[in-house]
């Protein structure tokens, strides 16, 4: 008789010669593409606005035409979460899809009020002082660059300056990210940076481990298949599944601290005597699109009322958002107007007076685990599920605002007329007309610091943000899921059963010429009044983080962060690209990223510096 062995092994041979075949076979077929966002625009150009696409087995429709998207974003709830692979025979790194993310019915929903007051605006108002200390600190490091003419890879900078901010605004502590590379303390920082890097350049279907296509191939045998990856581990699953539990330590431990500091309201009974959770810290395309705080911009037309207009309107930040999913998009869209409308009524140079949503620095957790105790039943979640909401935010808050700034800092570099229009937005608000102190190595110079009531003094700088988000979105696509017993009706003639998996394309819609006049040229104008040629046909057309129910919660954080951080580095520094980037190369995983980084020259303000000049299309 075969033994078990003998089965596995025989097993292993037939899928992993059909594996073999099929993937040899279609990557074959799409050798001339370079990237799989670059084959879903020749797919949009060469099919229509709404194809169809195979992973593995499964069929996918794509929805490449905004107005449609928005129809799918707004209609449909749930999104689709595939199966997860493990090293660890014991799941000790993946307890399920516990995330914001990932969370659905009344757990998403006590789950969305529980995050919401942290991204209120007179809360964002208290975490202003922190980000701007964040990116100092980053500036800091970068003048030894200078004055050495040494070239750094600018997107792995900004992630240490991404994740300090994650640290003291949310958690209230400093994961020393930002601290000298040979001092103690910093170990333990670039430990939480390196694996944050590791889960997103690891969990992809492309560059991810050899058992991620086997589950698309085989969607029957997936027990079969996560008991093969845990049994033989390639490489990358071991990484990915030590970078997790990494991340999911660390958000434990934060969780231990709080209470330590707190016990007044620590947990009672069993859940507090529960042993170290483990949660979900695998993030998918969805958490880092349209969850997690991101950099989720304004379009255009709402520029005029940017802090106030969520808080206003329910249908942006608060759950009610659920109400309106299930109804036509001409209330939604009336909902959104009427919620911009009377944020434009409010005075925006002050932030507003605190109230009972807002909250201090550091209250993260506090407001987890007291939405926990307040909730019962089934929505009643567990310490895993909080330790699960502390890795999505560490996860999220670093690499997407970072992709988004580095995107930024490249674009700006390669346009001398970006670059002198940005720079004189900054100077006119002032290099150096204040004086600050750096407590860690005493009194020193700095820039004017950038507070909360000047962010509304950069529209260019804000502009900058959105058109590289417009043309790099962290995303490619977010997924969504007929959950319907009827179906869903997507255009006339064409009804998806329950069950139907779709994806809407932002990085497809967000190029199209058919919306955007000059689709490749980076203008930032475009996105001021008075670069209305340049405009939008729609403004659906401009989706970087999603929309609907699910839109990004924490977009306005990351807006701030990005505008603070974007100001702090060009009143210092001007960038010189490393010669070969143009154009920039870019690696489709977890988020749409440069491949290779994003490598500049940093040069104090007051050099000369000649930018890289290259046709439109280049910027592409």
């Amino acid at each position: 008789m075969i033994d078990l062995h003998e089965a596995a092994a025989v097993g292993l041979a037939v899928f992993s010669l059909a594996t073999i075949l099929l993937w040899t076979t279609n990557r074959w077929k799409l050798r001339r593409i370079p990237g799989f966002h670059e084959y879903l625009d020749m797919c949009r150009r060469q099919y229509g606005r709404v194809f169809k696409i195979y992973l593995g087995s499964g069929a996918f429709i794509v929805v490449a035409d905004p107005h449609l998207a928005r129809k799918v974003n707004y209609r449909l709830i749930d999104r689709s979460i595939g199966s997860q692979l493990s090293a660890d025979k014991k799941g000790s790194d993946n307890d399920g899809l516990l995330g914001l993310a990932a969370a659905k019915g009344e757990e998403w929903r006590q789950l969305r009020m529980a995050w919401q007051p942290a991204f209120a605006s007179g809360s964002l108002a208290h975490y202003s002082s922190l980000m701007d200390s964040c990116a100092v600190r980053l500036c800091d490091t970068l003048e030894g660059a200078a004055k050495e003419g040494r070239e750094v890879d600018i997107f792995r900078a900004l992630g240490t300056m991404t994740m300090g901010v994650v640290g003291t605004t949310a958690f209230g502590i400093d994961f020393h990210t930002l601290d000298d590379p040979d001092s103690p303390s910093a170990e333990e920082g670039l430990r939480l940076v390196k694996a944050s890097q590791t889960v997103f350049s690891s969990s992809s279907l492309v560059a991810g481990t050899f058992y991620q296509p086997l589950l698309l191939m085989f969607p029957k045998a997936v027990p079969f298949v996560q008991w093969l990856a845990s049994t033989l581990p390639d490489r990358k699953l071991v990484q990915l599944s030590e970078a997790r539990k990494i991340i999911r330590n660390v958000g434990y431990s934060l969780i231990q601290n709080w209470r330590s500091a707190h016990p007044d309201q620590a947990a009672t009974g069993a859940d507090k005597a529960a042993p170290p959770a483990v949660a979900k810290v695998e993030a998918t395309l969805e958490e880092l699109q349209g969850e997690a705080p991101g950099l989720l911009v304004q379009a255009a037309t709402h520029a005029g009322a940017p802090e106030a207009a969520a808080d206003a309107n329910g249908f942006v930040n608060g759950v009610g958002a659920v109400e309106a999913a299930n109804g036509d998009d001409a209330t939604s869209a009336a909902r959104d107007q009427d919620g911009a409308a009377a944020a434009a009524a409010q005075p925006q140079d002050k932030p507003r007076p605190r109230g009972a949503t807002d909250v201090e620095p550091g209250s993260f957790l506090g407001l987890l685990l007291r939405a926990r105790d307040r909730a019962s039943g089934a929505a009643k979640f567990s310490d895993a599920s909080i330790t699960a909401q502390a890795s999505t935010f560490i996860l999220a808050g670093y690499e997407t605002t970072a992709n988004a700034l580095s995107y930024a800092v490249y674009n700006i570099a390669l346009s001398p007329r970006v670059q002198e229009r940005l720079h004189a937005e900054i100077d006119a608000f002032g290099r150096t007309r204040q004086a600050s102190t750096c407590a860690a190595e005493g009194p020193r110079t700095h820039p004017a610091p950038v507070t909360h009531a000047d962010l509304g003094e950069f529209p260019y700088a804000e502009a900058v943000v959105k058109e590289a988000l417009r043309l790099y979105p962290p995303a490619t696509l977010t997924s969504r899921v007929v959950t319907k017993q009827e179906g869903m009706t997507l255009i006339p003639g064409v009804t998806l059963k329950k069950g139907a998996n779709l994806f809407t394309a932002p990085y497809c819609y967000q190029r199209d010429e058919a919306y955007w006049p000059r689709p490749l040229e980076f203008a930032p104008e475009r996105f001021l009044p008075e670069g209305s040629a340049l405009a939008p046909s729609t403004d659906d057309a401009w989706t970087p983080f999603g929309a609907g129910p699910r839109m990004c919660i924490g977009w306005r954080f990351a807006l701030n962060e990005a505008k603070i951080a974007l100001v702090r580095l060009h009143q210092r520094f001007s960038f010189e690209l490393r010669p070969g980037q143009v154009p920039l190369k870019l690696r489709q995983g977890i988020t749409l990223s440069p491949a290779d980084g994003v490598w500049v020259r940093p040069i104090a303000r007051g050099r000369g510096v000649e930018p890289v000049s290259v046709p439109p299309a280049a910027a592409a």
